[in-house]
């Protein structure tokens, strides 16, 4: 069903919705279906509290960059909170509930996916979340930081 999403004639609105279920799914059907084949995907954030802060350019990448997320954090729901949409631009607001799959410990985050788009196709997706909640929640972030 994905697949069809772009000649389908949904406006962006519609494909978005497609896109974050295939997502909540653990699928990246989106990537063939939403990005040009150069769509540039940006996670931003801080490295050391977010291991897949980076960026990755064109579909293949994008699609390993997310198989590598998927292994470590199961998503469980994504919740479209808000999404604003016209035709070359879109915001999208989530609540995301991911299993951090080594300790079965449920993760909750907020993230805010920037995306921007040309002839109903995404070329550039910045995906802004907050590490550092993320993080403590994963055990990753420093047991004593340092106070300034």
């Amino acid at each position: 069903m994905t697949a069809k999403l772009v000649h389908s004639g949904l406006s962006i609105r519609e494909k978005l919705r497609q896109v974050y279920n295939d997502l909540r799914n653990g699928r990246t059907d989106y990537v063939t279906s939403f990005c040009t084949e150069d769509c540039v995907f940006t996670i931003l954030g801080n490295p050391l509290l977010n291991p897949y802060a980076g960026t990755w350019k064109g579909r293949h990448n994008i699609v390993r960059a997310h198989q590598a997320y998927f292994a470590e954090l199961k998503p469980i729901d994504m919740l479209v909170e808000d999404m604003l949409t016209n035709d070359d631009k879109a915001m999208v607001h989530l609540h995301v509930t991911s299993e951090h799959v080594r300790s079965g410990m449920l993760i909750e985050s907020e993230r805010c996916d920037i995306i921007s788009v040309r002839d109903g196709l995404a070329y550039n997706i910045k995906c802004f979340f907050n590490s550092e909640a993320t993080a403590i929640q994963m055990a990753t972030a420093p047991v004593n930081p340092q106070k300034h």
